[in-house]
């Protein structure tokens, strides 16, 4: 999958309640952000990839006839139902949050997972 910002741009002109959107000005910039060397995943949310993910189910990667019911939120479902707690556990966000709560000692984020 690719994305064409041109049209990205285009969407964004049509679908934004600011007509004076300068898509040259936006693409400048747009392609000033890619140029920095930004974490992809630490960019967009997580909603936004589903979505991106149940397009290309439908349209790139599934079979036609199996996934045209791909949508967002039987996407994220999947997913949800896949990533299992302890997954979570090795992340960055989960150390920080476990950091934050031991500077934070009156605040509890995360529930003790039972083993």
């Amino acid at each position: 999958m690719s994305v064409s910002i041109d049209n990205l741009i285009g969407e964004l002109k049509i679908n934004s309640k600011d007509s004076t959107l300068d898509k040259n000005a936006t693409k400048l910039k747009v392609m000033t952000l890619m140029d920095e060397g930004h974490d992809p995943w630490q960019v967009c949310s997580g909603h936004d990839l589903v979505q991106i993910l149940s397009i290309g189910l439908r349209n790139i990667f599934g079979n036609p006839r199996h996934c045209r019911t791909a949508t967002q939120s039987k996407v994220g479902k999947e997913l949800g139902g896949a990533y299992d707690r302890s997954h979570f556990c090795l992340t960055r966000l989960h150390n920080s949050i476990k950091d934050w709560e031991k500077a934070n000692p009156s605040f509890k984020v995360l529930h003790r997972i039972r083993e």
